[in-house]
């Protein structure tokens, strides 16, 4: 019993830690360079401030997650995302709350100021669980770098 116990356990950490987020930061040198040289393919216009949201996982690539702008509703949304891809859109400066939406709703606030980019990243968990968390620069430059555009629905608010 105790042996099936542990085949058991093993199984289900293997299950569920094997869909977290597949692309690690590279150390190598050449690799770092190549981050910090490299330009988001978009970039905000003087006056908004430009989302990127990311999904690097190639894990349940069928299931789509749904990128949504201040409100759940249909209306709100602004593209989604496959596996290894992500969308882009322009918003007002101050408070907004992203919300991601695979076969569980999960939401972010942010504050952005004129001019700014930032990455949200929806990091996978067990099955199509997921969340969305914030990468510093290097993360988010290499995760864009490294993915394909996803579906765009809207391109500002």
């Amino acid at each position: 019993m105790n042996i099936l116990f542990k085949a058991a356990l093993t199984i289900i950490v293997l299950l569920t830690s094997g869909c977290q987020s597949t692309h690690f930061l590279p150390n190598d040198a050449e690799q770092v360079n190549l981050i910090q040289e490299y330009q988001y393919p978009h970039t905000p216009s003087e006056e908004k401030a430009l989302v990127y949201v990311v999904r690097p996982n190639i894990l349940f690539g069928l299931v789509r997650f749904n990128v949504y702008l201040d409100s759940k509703d249909e209306a709100s949304e602004m593209g989604y995302n496959n596996s290894n891809e992500y969308v882009y859109f322009e918003v007002e400066p101050g408070k907004h709350t992203i919300y991601s939406h695979s076969s569980t709703w999960y939401e972010k606030d942010i504050d952005v100021k004129a001019g700014e980019t930032i990455v949200l990243e929806q990091q996978q968990g067990a099955f199509a669980t997921h969340q969305l968390i914030s990468l510093s620069e290097s993360a988010s430059k290499f995760r864009i770098m490294k993915a394909s555009l996803g579906t765009i629905m809207k391109r500002t608010e």
